[in-house]
């Protein structure tokens, strides 16, 4: 039957997509018991002769966007590094995308009666419509057969692709870029639907990649989270490990003779030196000749505790220790000079390495404080009605994403754009909605939770705006575009994907899956129906760090569910029709609570949690 095909797809079913398929599946199946799929009622969902059903990701075929066309996309990039257009430009250059590729990137014409939801539904119904009329210009349906037809794989029909697939002949890997945004809020991106902040940067990632935007990190603050992102290890597993660790080097240190002022910086940093004891991308990766290097938020002391070769965090000064400027110095110190002052080491370190595939961590601290854009970025947001609060936050975002073009267009211009992937990503969310003011005349960033921090729904808490960030895989030419709105996706698949795309071996450890099969089209990978999260902290109004907790959440296609061990706190709310969470329905729907307590159960078991765990 392959040989009436065309002769595109003959090549790329022979070469690419078929012939790599048991090396990627091998990724799949062996996956931690905590993270086994499961049912509506909690259970693993297996077949009758006990065997983990793998099926299709978000239970959809997968809906497959034209590739761009490379100098015009390339030049939209151009255009967006400096974010020095107008809404109306942007906004030209939405319609363009719109009227060339017969896709409306969201923002475009927001429904106001919609808009608060923000959830851009309009996107996928606009794309289920042309996909089911075979109406959307050079591209048909991609039909993802299950585990049980992979026999018959060859009866299935599949559409020709708009750019190749790579293949295992590629004598080198791609440089890998990892985006990380610092408290930026899924709701607050142009391809997110947002009509305010000017983005064009992220949208022409996310216009030219595959997005996920049901996208969620493992922690509802930054340590924690950016220790997932480098390990690929959930946050309770790694502090379960480090507890290990430090009992075992408090015996090789003598540290119950210390003195206890030696003891409290002795504590500080063998918990950052700990990281050294993991593996990290940085490690993995070098076996296949990976050079890297790490700029921005960094807590886990120099950035050779995280196995990088070079980077901008240095080793933290202790003559700091006990000042109100040792706080700066733990969290990354010059590395958070990355785009705010200079992006110069990163571009000289991408100059002496062009010919080595390398791993980026580019995590400047932005949009997080201070919020301190100049006005290349307030301008934008200066005459909007707008509350004060929201155009500081607006304006520091847009920041972040003209760092991000500009890191993309000297890519671009060193040669390298399309041998690297990008992965973008938030380390946790937020909460800064137009209208809501958070700025009070008294307001400073050490006095002021909601100022510092954001509404209480987002940073710090355990609602769907706390943990959940849009991830996109851009690799042009290599992965075809697409926009994703129903997958549960979680930032502890980035690693196994990146590992996956580099042909390195993933550990079995990791409890996250290689995305690699569903982002070429090439294969099925388990579907995810819940998300369980934990958090060792809940936000408070009077504490900007918050208070010690025991948080957890579980996050299905259609619930949210937060429970709170420590006080007996429930909230459960319905994120299709109620996404900010405005009504708590645990009195209608008692079933759902117990069902999904169970889950929390059934999850801290697999974890081996027996009580609180500290994961700062």
């Amino acid at each position: 039957m392959a040989s009436g095909l065309p002769r595109r797809l003959r090549i790329q079913r022979q070469r690419g997509v078929r012939g790599q398929r048991d090396h990627r599946r091998q990724s799949l199946l062996p996956v931690a018991q905590p993270h086994v799929p499961v049912s509506g009622t909690g259970r693993p969902l297996r077949q009758p002769d006990g065997v983990l059903r793998a099926r299709r990701f978000g239970g959809q075929a997968r809906r497959q966007l034209p590739e761009r066309q490379g100098q015009q996309f390339r030049r939209r990039l151009r255009q967006g590094h400096g974010v020095r257009r107008g809404d109306q430009d942007r906004r030209a250059d939405l319609v363009r995308i719109r009227q060339r590729h017969r896709h409306s990137p969201a923002g475009l014409q927001p429904d106001r009666r919609t808009q608060p939801q923000l959830l851009g539904r309009g996107i996928p119904d606009r794309l289920r419509a042309e996909l089911r009329s075979g109406d959307l210009p050079g591209v048909g349906l991609l039909v993802l057969s299950t585990t049980a037809k992979l026999a018959r794989r060859a009866l299935v029909v599949l559409a020709v692709l708009t750019g190749p697939v790579g293949t295992a002949e590629d004598p080198r890997p791609p440089n890998v870029v990892l985006l990380i945004g610092d408290d930026i809020g899924y709701p607050y991106l142009g391809f997110m639907g947002d009509p305010n902040v000017v983005t064009p940067a992220s949208d022409a990632l996310a216009a030219g990649g595959a997005t996920f935007s049901h996208g969620h990190v493992t922690a509802p603050y930054c340590r924690p989270s950016l220790r997932s992102l480098v390990t690929g290890l959930h946050p309770v597993q790694y502090a379960l490990r480090l507890d290990v660790l430090m009992e075992q080097r408090k015996r090789e240190d003598g540290f119950d003779a210390m003195p206890s002022g030696e003891q409290a910086r002795w504590r500080v940093l063998a918990r950052a030196a700990a990281m050294a004891s993991f593996d990290t991308l940085p490690s993995l990766l070098r076996s296949r000749g990976y050079v890297s290097w790490q700029g921005g938020k960094w807590w886990e002391g120099g950035y050779h505790n995280g196995h990088f070769d070079q980077g901008m965090t240095r080793p933290w000064d202790m003559s700091l220790f006990g000042t109100d400027g040792f706080f700066e110095e733990t969290m990354g110190n010059d590395g958070n000079r990355l785009v705010r002052e200079t992006m110069e080491p990163l571009f000289d370190f991408i100059r002496g390495h062009g010919d080595q595939p390398m791993f980026i961590w580019f995590g400047p601290q932005l949009p997080h404080t201070p919020f301190d854009a100049p006005f290349t970025f307030r301008k934008y947001y200066a005459h909007k009605p707008l509350s004060e609060s929201a155009k500081l936050y607006y304006a520091n975002v847009s920041w972040w994403d003209d760092g991000v073009g500009r890191l993309v267009d000297f890519i671009e211009g060193q040669g390298l754009y399309e041998d690297t992937l990008f992965v973008y990503v938030g380390d946790n969310g937020w909460e800064q909605d137009a209208t809501v003011e958070y700025k009070q005349p008294h307001s400073t960033y050490r006095n002021d939770s909601l100022f510092a921090t954001g509404g209480l729904k987002g940073k710090g808490g355990l609602h769907d705006l706390s943990v959940r960030s849009p991830i996109i895989f851009h690799w042009h030419g290599r992965l075809p575009p697409s926009f994703n709105d129903t997958s549960l996706v979680s930032s502890l698949d980035i690693v196994p994907t990146v590992l996956d795309f580099a042909d390195v071996e993933i550990p079995a450890e990791l409890p996250g899956l290689s995305l690699r099969p569903l982002l070429e089209g090439g294969g099925d990978i388990r579907e995810r129906t819940a998300i369980v999260g934990y958090s060792d902290n809940r936000r408070s109004l009077t504490n900007v760090m918050g208070e010690p907790a025991e948080g957890y959440y579980v996050r299905t296609h259609r619930w949210h569910f937060i429970f709170y061990a420590d006080t007996g706190e429930t909230i459960l709310y319905d994120v299709t029709e109620d996404p900010r969470g405005a009504a708590n329905l645990t009195q209608d729907h008692p079933e759902l609570v117990v069902r999904f307590k169970a889950m929390i159960e059934n999850w801290k078991r697999g974890m081996g949690m027996t009580e609180r765990v500290a994961i700062h």
